[in-house]
């Protein structure tokens, strides 16, 4: 006769508990899908950003270098060891003082030079009656017709000076990118005497590429003037080789190579003759936003759980008596799933290199955490305004940084233990119904905390929309519908007694004042477990 009405009861609480969650969920997929279609059709926009972003960088970088190698070689060029004592000895008849002169006097000036980043080595082209060729700073000029670069050079054999990059092979096998320039005979200024090649680290210029790739097969290419490829990384794409060439400087942005589809950027390198072209399959551009769809979905969703938690946790504290209440509470969910879902999620984030995802995601875990609180249904006060930052940090990522917040508790009181979850749900109404109202939908928020003799005072005042005092009187009544705030109240006085509880002042357009007020519990010092006496507060 007494488990009966309890059964039927637990029954229709489950029924009615399961249909608020199905009703209450369709809003917010519907809101899912509407973001997720939205985030959709300006992704592929953003990834372009990217690409152009990245490509911009590596152009900066590789101008950089190109700026250093061409300085360096105009310093060697007119340095009086080659203008005095190497170069006027061009066209005399071989004395084998003067050459071994000039070989120390280069090697000389080349350790001047080498200690700078990134420069894998200075090389001379000189005629046999000038220096003895080594094979790697010292070289043969008659030796430079072999070299890859030395054709584009004919038809500008009068030319006084001549910056080019090219990528030949160096004695070490690598391919590397390298700046020329000619030696002019100071005594004869229509005629080439030699050339300096200054190279740079093969694995320099390869790191600047391929670090500006962020897609899946995506890949970069750097073009000499003449429209012949010097370097590459990445997926190369069988065709892209003669891209430069097949459009000039009029590379569209959408091409087609072979039966793909293509994003191409195409950048030249500022103060140099050199063009750098990026392709990114559209593919790849669209499954990277896909995955960010699929992760923004969950995040959703998360979210619901997170709503539809709390939802619970009110229910129950509600409808059981206060031991009940509180035990119940800690056995809604199961904290491993949410941990290894969030865990899994933000790894995704991680590895996509996405920080827009994975610094929400690891905010909304350290919530959940503290919302957990390991099933206890006490926590310190300072553990209960971290989750209050946190809520009002993820509430900023996505309503754009439009509330400011300022939270002031005296460090004594950190280590108070308070009923959790009765700070944040007030937050929560201060943001929804207070300042998201506000025509602009900005606003403040000042969270404090006092003692004022056997009790905590805590106060959430916002400059919100506001309401009539009556309308905020309400609000507490057994009738009032939405808020939640009933149901705090309840909790409140169950735990501490009927003199504790919320007090709120309100007026329209000025904002609210919500103040709490709660009692001290008492504690073991030497136990982290809050110890409570069994007789009820009055």
């Amino acid at each position: 006769m007494v488990r009966k009405p309890a059964v039927s009861y637990g029954m229709g609480f489950r029924k009615m508990l399961l249909l608020v969650l199905i009703v209450t969920s369709i809003p917010f997929l519907a809101i899912s899908a509407f973001v997720n279609i939205r985030f959709l059709s300006n992704q592929q926009q953003e990834a372009q950003r990217v690409i152009l972003s990245m490509a911009s960088q590596a152009e900066e970088q590789i101008s950089s270098h190109y700026r250093t190698l061409r300085s360096l070689a105009q310093t060697l060029s007119i340095s009086s060891v080659l203008q005095k004592d190497v170069l006027t000895s061009s066209g005399m008849p071989v004395e084998w003082a003067q050459i071994n002169h000039n070989i120390l006097s280069l090697r000389n000036l080349i350790n001047n030079y080498l200690f700078i980043e990134d420069i894998a080595g200075i090389h001379f082209y000189l005629p046999q009656t000038m220096i003895i060729p080594n094979g790697s700073e010292f070289l043969d000029f008659e030796s430079v017709t072999d070299e890859a670069w030395y054709p584009d050079y004919i038809h500008d054999a009068s030319s006084k000076t001549f910056f080019t990059i090219h990528a030949p092979k160096d004695t070490t096998g690598d391919h590397g990118l390298c700046f020329i320039q000619p030696l002019i005979n100071p005594l004869s200024y229509t005629d080439i005497t030699g050339f300096i090649r200054i190279d740079l680290s093969p694995e320099n210029s390869l790191e600047i590429l391929r670090n500006s790739l962020v897609y899946d097969r995506s890949s970069c290419y750097l073009f000499a003037a003449n429209a012949s490829l010097l370097t590459t990384c990445g997926d190369t794409v069988s065709g892209a080789e003669s891209l430069l060439e097949e459009y000039g400087q009029a590379i569209p942005k959408s091409i087609s190579i072979g039966k793909e589809r293509f994003y191409c950027a195409a950048l030249n390198v500022s103060e140099s003759d050199m063009t750098l072209v990026y392709l990114t399959p559209q593919s790849s551009i669209l499954s990277s936003v896909l995955k960010n769809c699929l992760i923004q979905l969950v995040l959703f969703l998360v979210e619901i759980i997170l709503l539809l938690t709390i939802m619970t946790f009110f229910g129950y504290s509600i409808l059981r008596s206060r031991d009940d209440r509180l035990k119940l509470l800690n056995y809604q969910i199961n904290p491993h799933f949410l941990y290894n879902t969030l865990d899994m999620i933000n790894w995704k984030a991680i590895d996509q290199g996405n920080q827009e995802i994975y610094r929400p995601i690891q905010e909304l875990s350290r919530f959940y955490k503290i919302t957990l609180n390991h099933g206890e249904d006490y926590i310190r006060i300072r553990d209960e305004v971290e989750q209050m930052r946190l809520y009002l940090d993820l509430q900023n990522m996505r309503f754009a940084n439009s509330i400011t917040y300022a939270i002031d508790v005296a460090p004594e009181l950190n280590n108070v233990i308070i009923l959790h979850m009765v700070l944040q749900p007030i937050l929560e109404n201060s943001i929804i119904h207070g300042i998201r109202e506000t025509p602009d939908q900005k606003g403040h928020i000042i969270i404090t905390c006092r003692q004022e003799n056997d009790s905590l005072v805590f106060s959430i005042s916002d400059n919100g929309i506001g309401m009539d005092q009556n309308a905020a009187d309400m609000l507490l009544q057994q009738n009032s519908q939405g808020y939640g705030l009933k149901s705090i109240q309840d909790r409140i006085q169950l735990c501490y007694g009927r003199k504790f509880g919320i007090h709120i002042q309100s007026s329209i357009g000025r904002g609210t004042i919500v103040t709490i007020r709660l009692g001290i519990l008492p504690m073991r010092s030497s136990q982290s477990t809050v110890h409570f006496s069994s007789k009820t507060a009055p």
